[in-house]
């Protein structure tokens, strides 16, 4: 079972990112495009499909994609810093039996360009501590607000509940709202989602009219019967996941302002045509009496600071062809489900596993055809120790070449074979395939994870960590920087 840790999650963030910014863009467009002839509460509305894209990590295969979801090696931004830096250092081992020695190019760490390399590790770790920054930030500002609130008094004029009962049977509410009055809050807001409660700035009420009112409390518990909050807190939770793609990060901020259009064309489809105006001057007047309309995150106001295009869709308020909102859906569905595709990594057949597998079943190089997402026992190559030349060329249905020293290398395997020089039998093998499982632990990971697997180490020198295993040995390579491994050689026996 692979291993659920930081980075694997980070990957996958970022995977949902770019397979996002695709809609995202496509529906700002879209509206751009055809913003006359959709409707308000469409143009919100369809921002549900960017969040489903966002939340819901799955892909499709399919030979036409725009992403691939094959992971990128936690060691690769430092195995590529260490081949171009250190490609006239190598390590040496030597051949028992025998004085002779052979090399093979596995670079040796640059510490100094090392140290400046930002691994996946770092990015992980900095995304984690912005995303977590984002979310104290939001509970903080929560926990001032929650402390006014409790300065707020109820509602307890007569009019003003019969105000608020006339507007829940417009809008068909049978739940309890409570009303408050707050000298310490700037313009009407709803808040919380369980206990709904509707805060009006004490030093407005004596100034608005009954019908001024109604329209405040109208809009205010149109927010309550839609969810509203809830999905405020979804976007936030996206916004402070995503904080590093400003595509997704502007989506959410737009479809916020979406939301109190359609707030507000839901509100005058129960409204009388000739009142369409009288609402809107009623957001005009709120505004001037409001002092700060920027609202608190996880609220949902009636004044926000931009209300142009509110003002604008109140006076051309009209019903919209469906027409318009079929193709719209359509093409925005379309281009969500185009984004969703993936497939293999570049340089790989799924269609001929089977084909590979069956003709290849008993050589080791048949665990070269099996799925990226499966890992191999490292015992396949383990195994191959002890072996005769010819029992190992017979074994791997490929054409080797040879290396230095009198080696072999089987490319598509991913192995380095030697040979002791007294009884031709193998007895070193190396590998950097980052799908070998070394009983949990994999190339890539930090000497621990083989330490949790083998345990203590015979030797530990020179970026060599030595372990005993059966008959042989295991000798794994890593920067001593890091700690991350990158090679490991399988001996017959240790030196």
């Amino acid at each position: 079972m692979a291993k659920i840790n930081l980075i694997t999650i980070f990957k996958g963030v970022v995977l949902l990112s770019m397979m996002g910014t695709l809609p995202a863009i496509g529906i700002l467009l879209f509206k751009g495009i055809l913003k006359d002839r959709l409707s308000a509460r469409l143009q919100y509305y369809i921002w549900f499909l960017l969040i489903l894209r966002l939340i819901i990590p799955f892909t499709i295969e399919s030979p036409f994609h725009f992403f691939t979801n094959e992971p990128v090696p936690e060691h690769a931004i430092i195995s590529a810093q260490l081949l171009e830096s250190s490609n006239d250092k190598t390590t040496v081992k030597k051949n028992p039996g025998n004085d002779t020695a052979h090399t093979f190019s596995v670079p040796l760490p640059d510490f100094n360009k090392v140290s400046s390399v930002f691994t996946p590790e770092h990015f992980a770790s900095i995304w984690l501590i912005v995303m977590i920054g984002i979310y104290i930030y939001i509970m903080l500002v929560n926990a001032v607000f929650v402390l006014r609130l409790r300065q707020c008094i109820p509602c307890t004029q007569p009019e003003i509940h019969t105000i608020v009962n006339r507007c829940k049977n417009k809008l068909h509410i049978t739940g309890k709202v409570t009303i408050l009055s707050g000298s310490r809050i700037k313009s009407p807001m709803v808040w919380g989602i369980f206990h709904p409660r509707i805060i009006i700035p004490g030093n407005m009420i004596p100034g608005l009219t009954q019908e001024e009112l109604s329209y405040i409390l109208l809009h205010e518990l149109a927010h309550v019967k839609r969810k509203d909050l809830c999905i405020h807190i979804i976007t936030m939770v996206i916004q402070g996941i995503y904080w590093f793609n400003p595509v997704i990060w502007y989506s959410m901020y737009r479809m916020k302002e979406d939301c109190e259009l359609s707030c507000d064309a839901s509100v005058l489809s129960i409204l009388a045509e000739e009142e369409y105006k009288k609402y809107g001057l009623t957001i005009l007047s709120v505004m001037k009496k409001a002092n700060d309309p920027q609202p608190v995150p996880g609220t949902a106001g009636f004044a926000v600071r931009k209300n142009k295009r509110r003002i604008i869709m109140i006076t051309q308020y009209k019903k919209t062809s469906a027409k318009w909102a079929v193709i719209t859906l359509l093409c925005l569905i379309l281009l969500t489900g185009c984004s969703s595709l993936s497939g293999s990594a570049p340089g790989t057949n799924p269609q001929n596993t089977t084909e590979t597998e069956n003709d290849s079943k008993d050589g080791p190089d048949s665990a070269t055809s099996s799925s990226d997402t499966e890992a191999i026992s490292f015992e396949t190559y383990f195994d191959l120790l002890g072996s005769s030349k010819q029992d190992l060329i017979n074994g791997i249905s490929e054409k080797p070449e040879s290396v230095d020293e009198g080696g072999l290398e089987f490319k598509e395997t991913g192995i380095r074979v030697w040979f002791n020089t007294d009884t031709g039998i193998v007895n070193q093998i190396f590998t950097q395939r980052e799908d070998l499982d070394f009983k949990g632990a994999k190339i890539g990971d930090k000497t621990e994870s083989f330490q949790n697997a083998f345990g203590k180490p015979v030797s530990d020198k020179n970026s060599d960590m030595h372990f005993k295993y059966e008959n042989g040995y295991i000798s794994v390579i890593y920067d001593t920087q890091t700690g991350i491994t990158y090679a490991v050689y399988l001996l017959s026996e240790d030196f």
